[in-house]
């Protein structure tokens, strides 16, 4: 397995890549990278752009996030969604575990800015099962290197 060398991210930590179908890249959401990462609180991203959009499941502790000159706050249970193509920022606030994955897709913008507008970025999952079912099943299939491009569209 590759060594992630990324500030604050722990070596039990885990990255997956995917390259998806020129099919997917036309006509479905489609998977990039993806990972569990367990990290410290040392853990920081801050970006310009990142060609994608990225969704977060935080599994333990807590993380702030910085976008569009706003602060959001992303305790365990929630599901944070990003633009990465604008400026962004996210940080541990303590010791932290969560489930991620860079996706595009052709409607990708839309639903973004229209949950943005009436919610902003982080979405408390509650006791739903579904999302962090999907969650570990994308995670697993990339692990794997067996993507169902349609079911992860899906």
């Amino acid at each position: 397995m590759k060594r992630i060398i990324e500030r604050g991210v722990l070596q039990q930590s885990k990255i997956f890549f995917h390259i998806p179908s020129e099919f997917a890249k036309k006509a479905l959401y489609c998977l990039h990278d993806s990972g569990l990462f367990y990290c410290n609180d040392n853990y920081y991203v801050e970006r310009n752009n990142y060609n994608n959009y990225l969704m977060m499941l935080i599994r333990k502790g807590s993380m702030t996030i910085r976008y569009k000159h706003q602060e959001f706050q992303a305790p365990k249970n929630t599901l944070v969604f990003l633009d990465c193509h604008k400026p962004h920022m996210y940080r541990a606030n303590e010791d932290l575990v969560f489930e991620w994955f860079h996706f595009s897709g052709n409607s990708s913008q839309y639903y973004f800015e229209l949950l943005f507008e009436k919610r902003g970025c982080v979405f408390p999952i509650g006791d739903n099962f579904i999302i962090p079912e999907c969650m570990g099943q994308i995670l697993h299939m990339a692990e794997k290197g067996d993507v169902n491009e349609h079911f992860i569209s899906i």
